[in-house]
């Protein structure tokens, strides 16, 4: 039965407590580069246009020169026919849109979100934690949200059953599953013990144990320290041996047999 508790808490520590239900950033254009390193992704006109509002600074490379612009600046610079590469993957901080909102609501329980409130993109923010409620009430008074840490759920295997009146504590799935795997395991053993012939051979046995003429301590201790020292004593000799080997191998026989310069 020890045996099995080790394998279901094996299985129950197999699985994550908690999953990213929303990551913190995303990617809106990716850099290439060829086989020298050379970045080599160009921008046009429309890879600037749909960058969501929040992308305030670009990384490029305009005439040789690495710079960071602002979108504007570098739509100013195609219209100009300046060729403008990409030098680093455009990465920005993931928006509430009401989808994202919907995609909560229906995976967040009491939770709250880290997030940064902005009046418009270019402020710098106030970093805020809030439930989904008072995310929903400012997305609706027109505010701009910006994610300041992923959103985490928890997994089906750690979500609450129910929890046990009077002390708060969650019921999770996962510990049902566990009690439930214990439960068939123990009635599985109660049952193997409980068949006859299994039984007999066990009754054999315990008497058979009886017979056997167990070693004194002081047997075991004597025996005990003869491993010890036979072990120890063979140690020393087979590392002397291999160190003997190695030196000769590389300040003697190397020196012998290897050309010279």
């Amino acid at each position: 039965m020890a045996l099995v508790l080790w394998m279901l808490a094996a299985v129950n520590g197999t699985f994550s407590q908690e999953r990213t239900l929303l990551s913190k950033d995303e990617t809106a254009i990716k850099a290439t580069s060829n086989k020298a390193g050379d970045m080599t992704r160009e921008l046009k006109r429309e890879d600037i246009e749909n960058l969501p509002e929040n992308v305030l600074s670009i990384l490029v490379i305009i005439e040789g020169k690495t710079t960071a612009k602002s979108p504007s600046e570098i739509l100013k610079a195609i219209d100009d026919n300046t060729k403008v590469v990409l030098a680093s993957t455009i990465t920005y901080p993931r928006v509430i849109t009401e989808k994202r909102l919907e995609k909560l609501k229906a995976n967040l329980s009491d939770r709250k979100i880290d997030v940064i409130e902005k009046k418009e993109w270019v402020d710098s923010g106030e970093t805020k934690n809030l439930t989904f409620e008072e995310l929903e009430k400012k997305f609706d008074d027109g505010s701009k949200m910006e994610l300041s840490a992923e959103v985490l759920v928890d997994t089906w295997w750690y979500s609450p059953v129910l929890t046990v009146p009077g002390i708060d504590v969650p019921f999770r799935w996962g510990a049902l599953v566990v009690a439930t795997l214990f439960l068939a395991c123990a009635f599985g053993v109660y049952k193997l013990l409980n068949r006859p012939r299994l039984a007999d051979f066990l009754i054999e046995s315990e008497s058979e144990l009886k017979r056997v003429d167990w070693p004194s301590k002081v047997e075991v201790v004597a025996s005990t320290k003869v491993v010890v020292v036979v072990v120890v004593l063979m140690t020393l000799i087979l590392f002397f041996l291999d160190l003997i080997n190695a030196t000769l191998i590389k300040d003697g026989l190397f020196k012998i047999f290897l050309p010279k310069n």
